[in-house]
């Protein structure tokens, strides 16, 4: 019997090696920060220091450290073995992705993307109507963009965006910290300097930018007049105005999913390599800024996968296409993984999936929570709209699910993925989201309702021909557009507690505060008012931060009884007790929100 033929030591032998020295030597180096007693490690990094002294690494960043970098270097040796077990089945798949590679033409599949979106003549009034539409959604969310800081904006703006970039990809103290967002929030503010507009122009131009994004998605899917009912929807709905104007990355996740939801429906029917990597750039970018896309991505990738059980991907795949959406699912993770280590290594893997907000919950306040946030969820998406409007919504809804053969030619419903989805994750998790959560449903909620009211309109013959429609569907849009700023305009996106009062009394401040003074307040106030001193260059020795209360003679407490508070609360939050509740005066008010002084007792 004949020996097997030796690969020759080419290109794939030696990536196999580097793989296997990488992996064992990253895990061995791992293993011994693990080990390694801390005292012998803090020395060590000392000396590789200008000063003598690492202060960052402390016992108390040390201490998280040691348990996740352990498991990550068990691993790595781990996979190292294997993958010198299975040298030579890893040199030939190599091999064949190599060869792959070589057959992969940028600019054909650039060419593929520009003939997919690329307008033809009978466009024109398509989208003339998409642009009228996308300006003016703008102009109505132009009109929140500098309405007064919310407490979440406002911290994570203080807390992290304003930071230098260092802080801002390793810090996760907190899941305020929506990390790429939060990176273009920085880049905002250090070109633009800090105004309210500023901070939110990420979350602004995510939101307008949704709106063509939809229309394309609903396109895809369906046809052009769902694509510019949709995209009016999505132009006017309050909600996704409110979110547009709230500096959060959770506009932002609305636009990558729909974008990766126009990029699936393409890459159903079409190999194209070009849109597999944007698919994966933009899923990790998702993941990014917050991992709640693991909903969204978990959805569209279960949509491709039972696309492909019941064979309705294009015949260019062969019976190739599984492999393409398991490296895609691979090659996010990995980038995600490189993304998150600065925050793995600095706040550990527990503060982004074990955080107290992703906590399981028994079952029994599972099944409660999840009752009772459903109905806040969708009193959240109507909120300043007419009932009927709702009501059509879920009339138009149903229709394009009871009648999907007929409406679109994708064999499965994405209302089946996405039930599928969540339903397994939600269980396993055993946690309830908040309704801010599900944004990124909304614009497929929309389109969903689009696509039944206009295959309601061709059932009752109110129409024959898609391009005779149009002039039905521009007047629609407009009426949509036109209820959309009614409502924001009657209802503007803001609750009465966060209004302009706190910038109102900041100014009051600035002119009143003196040395000795302390300001304290309690949220949702505290991140608020410390924005307006930072925006009206107000030192920030006037708050407590990490000095003793004994270093001041005044008190300066500010109270909103809109959320009831009181003095003594707020006192007690800030653990000032020695001070002569007696000597309380108002200095100022404005609406609900109230300025005590009190005297400190020495």
């Amino acid at each position: 019997m004949k020996p097997p033929p030796k690969h020759p030591r080419g290109f794939s032998w030696t990536l196999w090696l580097v793989i296997v020295a990488s992996c064992a030597l990253l895990g061995l180096a791992l293993l011994a920060f693990s080990i390694i007693p801390y005292g012998s490690l803090k020395a060590s990094f000392d000396r590789l220091t200008p000063d003598g002294n690492l202060e960052s690494f402390t016992p108390q960043a040390y201490a998280p450290l040691v348990v996740p970098t352990r498991l990550i270097g068990l691993f790595l040796l781990l996979l190292s073995s294997v993958s010198f077990g299975l040298r030579r089945l890893i040199q030939g798949s190599i091999q064949n992705l190599a060869q792959s590679l070589k057959k992969i033409s940028i600019k054909s599949d650039l060419q593929g993307l520009r003939e997919a979106i690329k307008p033809t003549k009978s466009d024109r009034a398509y989208l003339f109507t998409l642009l009228a539409i996308t300006l003016m959604g703008a102009g109505i969310r132009m009109l929140f963009l500098s309405i007064p800081m919310g407490h979440d904006e406002a911290y994570t703006f203080i807390a992290f965006a304003s930071r230098p970039v260092r802080y801002i990809i390793s810090d996760y103290h907190l899941p305020n910290n929506h990390v790429f967002h939060s990176l273009l929030v920085h880049g905002c503010y250090y070109l633009l300097g800090n105004q309210p507009w500023v901070v939110r122009l990420p979350a602004f131009l995510s939101g307008v930018l949704l709106v063509p994004a939809c229309c394309v998605s609903a396109r895809m899917i369906y046809d052009r007049n769902t694509a510019l009912v949709s995209a009016a929807l999505v132009a006017s709905t309050p909600t996704l105005i409110e979110a547009s104007t709230s500096a959060r990355g959770y506009t932002l996740i609305c636009l990558i999913t729909m974008t990766l939801l126009a990029l699936a429906a393409f890459l159903k029917q079409h190999r194209n390599c070009l849109a597999w990597g944007l698919f994966v750039v933009l899923s990790a970018l998702g993941f990014y800024t917050i991992p709640i896309m693991l909903y969204p991505f978990g959805i569209l990738i279960t949509w491709l996968l039972l696309s492909a059980l019941v064979k309705d991907i294009g015949s260019a795949y062969g019976s190739g296409f599984i492999k393409y959406l398991l490296i895609t699912v691979l090659s996010v993770a990995v980038l995600c993984y490189l993304l998150y280590l600065p925050i793995f290594l600095h706040s550990g893997i527990g503060s982004v999936i074990g955080n107290n907000f992703v906590q399981p919950l028994e079952w029994s306040e599972f099944q409660e929570s999840i009752i009772a946030r459903s109905l806040r969820l969708w009193s959240r998406w109507t909120d300043n709209i007419p009932p009927v409007v709702a009501i059509l919504s879920i009339i138009g809804l149903l229709t394009s699910m009871l009648f999907h053969k007929r409406l679109t030619k994708h064999r499965v419903p994405l209302v089946i993925a996405a039930l599928l989805w969540i339903g397994v994750v939600l269980l396993i998790q055993r946690v309830a989201p908040w309704s801010r959560i599900w944004l990124f449903i909304l614009p497929i909620y929309l389109i969903l309702a689009s696509a039944g009211i206009i295959g309601l309109f061709t059932r009752l013959k109110i129409r024959t021909e898609e391009g005779k429609s149009i002039p039905w569907v521009i007047t629609g849009a407009v009426l949509i557009l036109a209820l959309g700023f009614y409502s924001m305009h009657t209802n503007p996106p803001y609750t009465p507690g966060e209004t302009g009062s706190v910038e109102e009394i900041t100014l009051f401040l600035k002119g009143y505060l003196q040395p000795g003074d302390v300001v304290i307040t309690k949220p949702p106030l505290g991140a608020i008012v410390v924005y307006y001193f930072d925006l009206h260059h107000i030192s920030e020795e006037y708050f407590l931060l990490d000095r003793d209360w004994h270093d001041f003679q005044q008190v300066i407490v500010i109270v909103d009884e809109g959320f009831d508070q009181t003095i003594d609360q707020v006192l007690q939050k800030k653990g000032l007790e020695c001070v002569d509740k007696s000597s309380a005066k108002m200095i100022h008010q404005y609406g609900k929100t109230k300025v005590y002084e009190l005297t400190i007792i020495p």
